[in-house]
């Protein structure tokens, strides 16, 4: 079964309103490339662990050390946040120009 086909009316009405944010470090603020995003980067993200702890495999940063979400860091970092202008949840966890990818 599609999880489209399992949702109730209160559901419903809670994904009419529903507004979808992209969390941002490094690179990503300052490079979303063509991200579908709208509005400014907000500062007051959530508190995460973000380290450089993985090697980039694509793109113009190939080879390069990359800043990750990594719970075996020392510290956490406060990270920032945009609003999509996706509006489908399942559109925005996943698509071939943007993937959402769990390492």
């Amino acid at each position: 079964m599609k999880p489209s086909q399992n949702i109730n009316r209160l559901e419903l009405q809670f994904l009419k309103y529903m507004r979808i944010a992209i969390l941002g470090w490094g690179s990503l603020i300052n490079e979303p490339r063509d991200l579908p995003i709208t509005g400014e980067w907000q500062k007051d993200g959530p508190m995460l662990w973000i380290e450089f702890s993985r090697i980039s495999k694509r793109g113009a940063r190939a080879g390069c050390l990359t800043l990750v979400i990594d719970e075996r860091s020392d510290e956490e970092i406060r990270t920032l946040y945009i609003v999509s202008a996706r509006t489908d949840l399942l559109q925005a966890i996943g698509t071939s120009t943007h993937p959402c990818r769990f390492e």
